[in-house]
């Protein structure tokens, strides 16, 4: 999407897509809402999604019928990624990380 529906933000690097097709939220809410909130609906039309991929191509993962079990699967999270610098970048955010300096 042009902007994430939820935060707003303007050409998210990836999008988090499930089974219902909507790409509306970026990559960073969607984890939000699964890891924070335990909240694994669709933030458009509330379907319960057991599974969603952040990709940075939503439309190839609807296309390809199989991949989407192909791809790697936190399962803690129910999130898959469409490559292993996805999944990093995703993990960083879980990471402890003091911004101050001594």
């Amino acid at each position: 999407p042009e902007t994430c529906l939820l935060c707003c933000a303007e050409a998210p690097s990836f999008v988090a897509v499930g089974k219902c097709g909507h790409a509306d939220a970026c990559w960073v809410c969607m984890l939000r809402l699964r890891a924070l909130s335990q909240d694994k609906r669709c933030p458009v039309c509330k379907e319960e999604l057991e599974e969603v991929v952040i990709t940075n191509n939503p439309l190839v993962v609807q296309k390809i019928p199989g991949l989407i079990s192909t791809l790697p699967l936190d399962k803690s999270l129910g999130v898959r990624f469409a490559n292993e610098a996805i999944r990093q970048e995703a993990m960083r955010l879980f990471e402890y990380r003091c911004r101050v300096k001594e």
